[in-house]
């Protein structure tokens, strides 16, 4: 569609929404339809929480409706520039109030003052606290590229996880609902395998449940090979 001489598509922004974006994704845009490109937090228990400005130097947050935190482990406040999770408090919802709710992103707060003028505070986000994937070769794997394709299968899976068990393998596993079939599953290996590539191998197979964490949140990826690369140490 966006192929040079192809397309007629004209637009002066790109607001991306529901990933962090990458450097790629921004030049990929700036050349192909000659636009701007925006990153803006948000998400589908708050809403935008933070977007970028025309300085692209971190994300303001709404500080008006939304109180942020960055905390630690141990539920420590951490300064600005140092990374921990992200815990939101919304002003806005009247129907059930989210107080001190750990959505499950890891960021940091910017510190100093935004070149473009506005005094709220910035904050720079890394993403879902989850473990990367690793492919054979070393290169990683981003979870939410992933979760984009198995997030449409929802009808046939209540549930989903992937369990990297080597540096090679990966094992996908699915609580189904009454739409589920074997097709649907062999569908769903296909389009992770031409994500992933032809080196991974991937087995699927359906359980009773997928247990959450003691949070009440779920683990979509689990991965002992970026573990073992990236110690918390």
């Amino acid at each position: 569609l966006w192929k040079k001489g192809y397309s007629d598509i004209s637009f002066t922004h790109a607001f991306f929404v529901g990933h962090v974006i990458s450097d790629g994704i921004r030049v990929f845009f700036k050349k192909e339809f000659g636009c701007e490109v925006y990153n803006t937090y948000s998400s589908m228990e708050t809403n935008t929480i933070a977007a970028e400005c025309n300085q692209h130097s971190g994300l303001h947050i709404n500080e008006e409706s939304y109180i942020v935190e960055i905390i630690d482990e141990k539920n420590n406040p951490l300064p600005a520039g140092v990374p921990g999770r992200i815990i939101i408090t919304s002003l806005l919802n009247e129907a059930m109030p989210l107080i001190r709710y750990d959505i499950g992103d890891v960021g940091m707060f910017l510190s100093g003052k935004c070149p473009c003028g506005r005094t709220s505070r910035r904050i720079l986000v890394e993403g879902r606290r989850e473990d990367m994937l690793l492919r054979p070769d070393g290169q990683s794997i981003y979870p939410g590229i992933l979760r984009d394709i198995l997030d449409e299968y929802f009808f046939a899976f209540q549930r989903y996880q992937i369990i990297q068990t080597g540096s090679d393998s990966l094992r996908l596993f699915i609580v189904p609902t009454g739409r589920f079939t074997h097709e649907i599953i062999g569908k769903a290996v296909a389009e992770l395998r031409t994500c992933i590539g032809p080196l991974m191998k991937i087995e699927a197979e359906t359980v009773d449940k997928i247990s959450p964490l003691p949070n009440g949140k779920f683990r979509y990826f689990i991965s002992e090979e970026w573990r073992k690369k990236f110690p918390k140490d």
